[in-house]
């Protein structure tokens, strides 16, 4: 694998996170959204009686639009990481993603990155190989 094909798989995976990046700006805006009303809500409750109906009301409001916000605060930490799954990485490069999964996790040791390069390389030849018949 060269450096132009390398390099060309990678511009692939970068194009696979730009849904991702959509949603998660979908998800930025539902959530300071949220939190404009929370506020607008708590201040005009200020305002109210605590005693009327319509403090009630907005109380309501204002206990919703916090938990909407709490809840897409935890999904952004949670859910948005902007990378391209393992089985995409493994789509492109054309090996199984439990293998991509596995040099992931162990790519802190210099065994593991040079078994890494030898799998890739093993997976190349077998991919000429299949071009070839």
């Amino acid at each position: 694998m060269g450096i132009e094909e390398l390099e060309e798989k990678i511009a692939n995976l970068n194009k696979a996170t730009v849904e991702k990046s959509d949603r998660r700006d979908l998800l930025i805006a539902r959530r300071n959204k949220a939190f404009y009303n929370q506020k607008k809500y708590f201040i005009k409750m200020q305002k109210e009686d605590c005693d009327s109906q319509t403090y009630e009301e907005l109380k309501k409001k204002y206990e919703m639009q916090s938990e909407i916000w709490k809840k897409q605060n935890e999904r952004l930490n949670k859910k948005f990481v902007l990378s391209p799954t393992n089985t995409k990485i493994a789509e492109e490069l054309g090996i199984d993603r439990r293998k991509i999964y596995f040099c992931i996790n162990h790519t802190k040791s210099e065994e593991y990155l040079e078994f890494f390069k030898k799998l890739v390389r093993d997976e190349d030849e077998k991919n000429d190989d299949k071009k070839e018949s």
